[in-house]
């Protein structure tokens, strides 16, 4: 039998299953394993930065014509990586589904204390006057370093989407963003966020007993895997590291008139209480800084859960962000054409010689890693130019 008629028996036998009354973890563990789902981590790799023209080799498909990119991309995966960048069409028709009607958002009250971001908040930017919006903080660039950045954006919403992004230099605080309050349809890259705190916040190195669950639900994005970890272990852990984040005290935009309406119905007082939720790429950032210094801990679990975020099967943060260094990522995907809840999203760190960046991307253009791939290759290249 082969792998994807395993996944097909796999997605039948839990597609009529009530999550939260499957409480013997590991017996779904077990039936996990059996079909062939997560059952092996490959280690982190601390992947030095790439020299420039190797890196030019392996990303020119981001800049250069189909046939020059399809020639120099293989040579190089042939040659050096031996790996690809996974589309996998079949789990993306599996991601993201809507939770159902809910309560309508109401505003939850400020957490206490000061969080990482309450920085978001702050103004007084430093940054060259930019017709497109990007927000440069903390640091110095030039308007022609910006241009690529800004072209990339142009061409994403010049067909018709609408994108945000923020990427954040954790050494030195410097920001890059564009309609970073924005909210996107967050789909699966819920997931990433959601793991790593049910290991810091409670399991701790238990959660390598649920080792076929989590890389179901990370490595390969499956919705069944994450809804038996929800249904099984909770929201306090999630609700921790959003109190913790202060991403709920950051404010909110809809990026469209559908998505504003789908949000009074199908988003939920708390993020921590939804399993998929509308969020803005500040929020997702906020969460990832949290997760970020965990991974990079040595605190029970982050090893392991490090090896699980290292190697997604589709992610645009792993693929652009390989030639930079080491990376952790989540990606979320709904192939939806239009509407509320199409969406790709990419959030994560990368691991840089010079330190760690977080990143997160968001469009609603439906389950397009090109659009994603685009944006966060120019916000490294922005990054080198800031740091350099």
């Amino acid at each position: 039998m082969s792998d994807k008629q395993h996944e097909r028996d796999l997605d039948e036998s839990f597609e009529s299953t009530d999550a939260p009354e499957l409480n013997n973890i590991a017996e779904t563990n077990e039936r996990l394993v059996e079909a062939y789902i997560g059952t092996e981590t490959e280690a982190q790799a601390e992947t030095p930065a790439l020299p420039r023209v190797l890196r030019w080799l392996l990303l020119v498909d981001a800049r250069a014509s189909v046939i020059a990119s399809a020639v120099a991309v293989v040579a190089v995966i042939a040659l050096v990586f031996g790996i690809a960048h996974t589309k996998n069409d079949s789990a993306a028709a599996r991601q993201g589904e809507p939770v159902g009607v809910l309560s309508a958002r109401v505003s939850a009250p400020p957490s206490s204390g000061v969080s990482f971001a309450d920085s978001l908040i702050s103004t007084g930017f430093s940054a060259p006057e930019d017709p497109a919006g990007i927000v440069v903080s903390d640091a110095s660039v030039t308007n022609d370093k910006i241009a690529p950045l800004r072209h990339a954006t142009d061409d994403i919403e010049d067909a018709g989407y609408k994108v945000g992004y923020v990427l954040l230099d954790v050494n030195t605080g410097a920001t890059i963003s564009y309609n970073a309050d924005t909210a996107f349809y967050s789909a699966s890259s819920l997931k990433g966020p959601y793991v790593a705190a049910l290991a810091r916040y409670g399991l701790g190195d238990g959660i390598e007993s649920l080792s076929g669950l989590v890389s179901a639900t990370i490595e390969q994005s499956d919705n069944a895997a994450y809804a038996i970890l929800r249904g099984s272990n909770g929201n306090d852990a999630m609700r921790q590291l959003i109190d913790e984040a202060g991403t709920e005290n950051l404010p909110v935009t809809a990026a469209t008139s559908d998505i504003d309406s789908a949000m009074q119905t199908l988003s939920v007082a708390s993020i921590a209480d939804n399993n998929y939720e509308f969020v803005t790429p500040n929020q997702l950032l906020s969460m990832w800084v949290l997760c970020g210094q965990y991974l990079a801990s040595d605190e029970p679990g982050a090893a392991y859960l490090a090896g699980e975020f290292a190697t997604p099967e589709t992610s645009a943060i792993r693929y652009v962000g390989r030639a930079f260094g080491s990376t952790w990522s989540k990606a979320g995907w709904y192939p939806s054409e239009g509407g509320s809840l199409s969406t790709t999203v990419d959030a994560g760190v990368v691991r840089e010689e010079t330190g760690n960046v977080v990143l997160v991307v968001m469009t609603n253009k439906g389950s397009d890693f090109s659009v994603i791939d685009s944006i966060a290759l120019e916000l490294l290249e922005l990054h080198e130019h800031m740091v350099g």
